[in-house]
């Protein structure tokens, strides 16, 4: 997926042109948020979880709570997250990850209609 973004345009230290916030500044905030240690899930984040040699369980955020998904080998996990962006992973060895940017910049625009 190549996507060209012509951000420059329409954002400024994360304010449209109107001053207020974007949407974009704020995906890009919670982005940030995460590296520093502050994580909170949105919708569409997921963890992985072994339940045993070779088979991860795989759980996804709906913006509300987590709800648990599949069971799939370790070959498929990695497949799954390969695109995602790393989050981190809890002591009781949950592996969070999130879709990446360009993903959920191309679902807003889809929900929107608008090509930013």
């Amino acid at each position: 997926m190549n996507h060209r973004l012509p951000f420059s345009y329409l954002w400024f230290n994360g304010r449209n042109r109107s001053g207020k916030n974007s949407l974009f500044a704020k995906v890009l905030a919670n982005f940030g948020a995460c590296q520093q240690g502050e994580y909170q899930p949105i919708a569409d984040d997921i963890y992985i979880q072994a339940v045993r040699a070779g088979r991860f369980n795989v759980h996804w955020h709906d913006g509300q709570v987590w709800q648990q998904l599949i069971s799939i080998s370790e070959q498929e996990a990695q497949a799954l997250v390969a695109p995602m962006q790393f989050i981190g992973e809890s002591k009781s060895k949950r592996q969070y990850y999130r879709p990446a940017i360009a993903d959920v910049i191309e679902r807003i625009e889809e929900a929107s209609g608008r090509v930013f």
